[in-house]
């Protein structure tokens, strides 16, 4: 093993190990946050999924005396996943069913342990299984430097070691846990269910960093597969996700995972490896797609693979040759099974999702027919076409059906029938499309699909009016990723797609498969969640990694073409500098965002402060699609508490209703800006909700700001405030709360009059102005966040801009005149500003120093 190959592999370790550590430091964050109706879940999806979990049931049947053991798995798989009455079906397909029947396997299989116990034993687990792992790679790298003939490089050695790192693994868990299976232990239920599930996030994001790192040694070099690693090891949002169990992070898992498996299908020059790692990636595209519809892009990268496939490695000879057919075939017969494949492992890990409602039989289909319906047999593919329908023409719709009866005497023994499908709702989701599945799944798919593309929905109104491309690109920037890996992945970003046109390699375009269909449709959709990106940011990090090593290598390059004794200025260490510098703001970055999950939410707070300072039995009004403050149950008992739905109407007549509630209450509280932010990025949809708020805010209808809890991330002593950001960065881990207090009492009325006729300088508030919005300041100044940061900056800058003038008068001085710069530089601006400004030229203003700036 070369010094190379250590060094790198030796920093993957690392990388996994910080990374590991990022993702899995205060996984159990909000578990001491009070048990409200709503649970202690601050993400309402995560909230979706353990209650579909919880209400998961698993049916006990006995095996009998001479049934085989495969025929009694066959029967524990029907009764389980082939029956539509069944207590495992989940009925709801806005997620996958793959990840809830694992949190639901694992209950089964940690079910003789407590919570704590259990999260302790999968961390253990987790950590036993990687160090023995690591330890067989060490006695295998010696006998690799002291035995000959056992080169790691070597795929004998490479496979055995594998097969006996699995073995090893396999027997481990067998021995050592399984014994829990089927024991008696404590109720799992909604409290408890992240226990669980959260670390699976964290290990999927932890073994995502792994496959990327392969992925970039085997299509650039290891130096840019480590570099990748490093980059989202330390990638804010991705470690955000991760704390989340919301799928987001296990489908950038599997997605990355399948297009490695792709990437070494199309270097393979054997028929075997060709077979493994097209098998591998069927495996991973099937559990991506039961894990989120999305997966199903794919099939993109995984056709171009094995078109790639046969254009690289076809044999150099006559086209239409014997060798050149039957090399077609094979290939063709390796992407038939890997399709048959894709959708069995798909069929098999979410089974509903194809086996929902049954259908018509076929003596049924006869409108005259009296035939009684068969209830119990399940349909795989539906065939719904129904009488003059536009989409598909006559013939091939007779065509179709036919096929469908010709098969169906053979696939109706599985119980797996072919043809119509008798809707049991009114909601007929794509009625007239040919559809692999049931109608509950499409209508769920739908569903998702049209609030993507169109929104529509409550939770959606806060992306009405943004940009596409900007508005995903400024979050990551500035909160998802760090100004300095944002910038570097944007930069990355132009360089992977033009890449394969100027120099391409066989195994980018797989990469660009993937990418491209997947990037643009996320980011033209109306809704634009940052989770979106989540199977994008390994591939932003790789492009990144590859772009900057690639621009030092070109640097240095240039560097030694110059001839030897001339001095010149080393821009390759420069920017490797800079490089550097950003691998350690961002990990600065994670260090500190993940102290988010080790401290106190500001929902827990809240409800503290209003424990200790509000007058027990004050009155309280909080607002609908957001969580009450206080959330503890304890401390609202204290309180009487009513919500107020200002969302629902922007009528008068509405919103005399909310003016209502004002005049009873004695606080006015918001959990976080789920509400109030949507209404002020789309005011055309409201215009008087939009008043009503900014009203709040100004202290218009007799309430003013007395508190507010926020959670900023702190970096260097540098605060980085996210109430800009997207709602989704920080409404679920760290929102902003506001607490406002009666200070004039007014009645409903007059509310509902400042309301509608609020003064002109509330009708000028800016959106940033509410957003920003806290008790120590006037909500007509401007935010001070970063002012003295922006200050020492400026004054930085002016000395850049006038150290030529002070060079010269100062040339004798150690550092040039640089010192002096900023004295001369700050002096020239606010003299020439005062001057203009006394002489009656222009006012004081920032355009007005602006302008001297650009003048000097």
């Amino acid at each position: 093993m070369n010094s190379n190959r250590l060094i790198c592999l030796s920093g993957l370790l690392l990388c996994l190990l910080v990374g590991g550590y990022l993702r899995l430091r205060g996984d159990d964050w909000g578990s001491g946050a009070p048990r409200s109706h709503r649970g202690m879940y601050a993400h309402p999806d995560e909230r979706s999924v353990y209650d579909k979990t919880g209400r998961l049931e698993w049916e006990e049947t006995e095996r009998g005396e001479d049934e085989s053991l495969l025929g009694y798995w066959k029967r524990i798989y029907s009764v389980n996943f082939l029956n539509p009455n069944s207590g495992m079906n989940l009925d709801s397909y806005n997620y996958g069913s793959f990840p809830y029947y694992v949190l639901f396997g694992l209950s089964k299989l940690f079910n003789s342990f407590s919570p704590d116990q259990a999260r302790g034993r999968i961390l253990n687990l987790s950590f036993e299984v990687f160090f023995f792992t690591f330890l067989v790679w060490i006695l295998f790298y010696l006998l690799a430097r002291w035995r000959p003939g056992w080169e790691l490089s070597s795929w004998k050695t490479g496979a055995f070691l594998m097969a006996w790192s699995a073995f090893a693994v396999i027997a481990y868990i067998l021995a050592g846990h399984c014994f829990t299976l089927g024991t008696e232990g404590p109720e799992w239920s909604y409290q408890n269910w992240g226990v669980l599930a959260r670390p699976l996030s964290g290990l999927a994001g932890v073994a995502t960093i792994f496959y990327l790192y392969r992925i970039g040694a085997r299509i650039y070099s290891r130096r840019v597969g480590l570099f990748a690693a490093i980059l989202l090891t330390f990638t804010a949002l991705h470690l955000q996700l991760s704390h989340y169990f919301t799928f987001d992070v296990l489908q950038g898992f599997f997605c990355v995972a399948a297009i490695y498996s792709l990437v070494v299908f199309l270097d393979a020059e054997t028929w075997g490896r060709r077979w493994r790692s097209i098998v591998a990636a069927s495996i991973w595209i099937g559990i991506g797609m039961s894990t989120k519809f999305g997966s199903i892009l794919l099939f993109i990268p995984w056709f171009m693979a094995l078109a790639l496939a046969y254009w690289r490695h076809r044999p150099r000879i006559r086209f239409f040759s014997w060798r050149n057919v039957g090399f077609a075939a094979h290939l063709k017969l390796i992407g038939l099974v890997s399709f048959v494949l894709i959708w069995a492992v798909t069929f098999f890990t979410q089974p509903f999702g194809y086996l929902d409602y049954p259908p018509v039989p076929r003596e049924a289909r006869n409108a005259t027919s009296t035939a009684p319906s068969n209830p119990t047999t399940l349909s795989f593919i539906h065939l719904n076409f129904e009488a003059g329908p536009k989409i598909v023409p006559q013939k091939i719709r007779t065509k179709l059906l036919e096929w469908g009866e010709s098969i169906e005497d053979y696939t109706g023994k599985i119980g797996i029938r072919f043809g119509w499908l008798d809707y049991h709702n009114v909601n007929k989701a794509n009625r007239d499309w040919l559809a692999i599945g049931g109608s509950r799944y499409w209508r769920d798919v739908t569903e998702q699909r049209n609030m993507a593309l169109e929104g529509g929905v409550p939770w959606t109104r806060q992306y009405s009016n943004t940009i596409p491309f900007y508005y995903q690109w400024k979050n990551l920037i500035f909160w998802g990723m760090g100004i300095p890996l944002g910038l570097l992945c944007l930069f990355g970003l132009f360089y992977g797609f033009g890449k394969p046109f100027y120099r391409p390699t066989w195994t980018e375009w797989v990469i660009l498969g993937w990418m491209i269909p997947n990037f643009f449709t996320t980011h033209l959709f109306h809704t634009k969640f940052p989770r979106y990106l989540t199977p994008q940011l390994p591939f932003f990090c790789l492009w990144a990694a590859a772009f900057a090593v690639a621009v030092i290598a070109y640097l240095r390059m240039r560097e030694r073409r110059r001839a030897e004794g001339t001095r010149g200025f080393r821009f390759s260490r420069v920017f490797a500098g800079a490089c550097v510098l950003t691998v350690i703001w961002s990990a600065l970055y994670s260090l500190a965002y993940v102290k988010v999950y080790t401290g106190t939410h500001p929902w827990e707070r809240a409800s503290d402060w209003f424990q200790d300072e509000v007058k027990q039995g004050s009155h309280v009004a909080t607002e609908v699609w957001d969580d009450p403050v206080p959330t503890d149950p304890g401390v609202m008992r204290n309180f009487v508490h009513q919500t107020t739905n200002p969302i629902h109407s922007d009528s008068p007549q509405h919103l005399s209703t909310v003016a209502n509630r004002l005049e009873w209450a004695d606080y006015y509280c918001f959990s976080s800006k789920r509400n109030y932010g949507a209404f002020l990025q789309a005011p055309e949809e409201g215009p008087n909700r939009v008043r009503f708020y900014k009203s709040l805010f100004g202290g218009n209808l007799g309430f003013r700001l007395v508190k507010t809890f926020s959670e900023p991330v702190t970096v260097l002593g540098i605060p980085i405030r996210f109430e800009l950001a997207d709602e989704s960065l920080s409404l679920y881990d760290h929102p902003t709360v506001h607490v406002f207090e009666k200070f004039e009492e007014l009645d409903d009325a007059e509310i509902l009059n400042r309301i509608l006729h609020p003064p002109q300088w509330i009708e000028d508030l800016t959106q940033d102005q509410i957003l920003t919005a806290n008790e120590n300041r006037s909500i007509l100044a401007e935010p001070a966040t970063y002012a003295l940061e922006r200050w020492i900056l400026g004054i930085l800058l002016l000395g850049w801009v006038f150290w030529p003038i002070s060079f010269q008068l100062f040339r004798s001085l150690p550092d040039g005149g640089l010192s002096a710069s900023r004295m001369i530089g700050f002096l020239s601006i606010t003299y020439a500003s005062w001057l203009a400004t006394s002489l009656g030229f222009w006012e004081n203003t920032r355009l007005a120093t602006t302008l001297c700036f650009l003048f000097w």
